[in-house]
């Protein structure tokens, strides 16, 4: 009877720390202290400067901080910010470090972007797609993808045997 309680404790145990260490995985991901992603493409070729200037004034007037990361001319990555960036994470806030870097990408942001700065990137032929992140599915993410998923089951099984 102890042998089975152990087991069990040493089971639960185990699948509590891979949960843990699978979530602090997934957030790793993200640098920024985000929740939602706007991904900004277009079929035009359209100046980047003029794009980011809107990304700018739209983030001071609307109180929004955009985050962005771009590879420098060393092969760095880079983090930068549009608007204020409270927590201190984005190494760059000037336009001017993102002169020679395309626009399209993902940018993150704590709060959902306002209609009207997504209208206005809309009128310079920009297309925006703003979504939340979807951290609910992280957990389920252990179940079904990658080696994790792997280890996980197999000591699912191990453990019903």
């Amino acid at each position: 009877m102890k042998i089975k309680k152990w087991l069990v404790a040493s089971g639960i145990l185990i699948f509590g720390l891979i949960g843990v260490t699978q979530v602090m995985e997934s957030a790793q991901d993200i640098p920024f202290p985000v929740r939602y992603t706007t991904r900004i493409s277009t079929d035009t070729s359209l100046n980047s400067s003029a794009v980011y200037k809107v990304l700018k004034d739209g983030s001071d007037k609307f109180d929004v901080t955009l985050y962005r990361t771009f590879i420098d001319e060393n092969g760095e990555e880079r983090k930068f910010s549009f608007g204020t960036d409270a927590d201190h994470v984005a190494e760059f806030h000037e336009l001017t470090a993102l002169k020679d870097t395309s626009y399209k990408g993902m940018y993150y942001s704590a709060s959902k972007l306002p209609g009207e700065l997504i209208d206005k990137l809309q009128q310079i032929e920009v297309q925006v797609t703003s979504t939340e992140l979807p951290w609910y599915i992280i957990g389920s993410q252990m179940w079904a993808n990658g080696i994790l998923a792997v280890v996980t089951w197999s000591m699912v099984l191990t453990f019903l045997v």
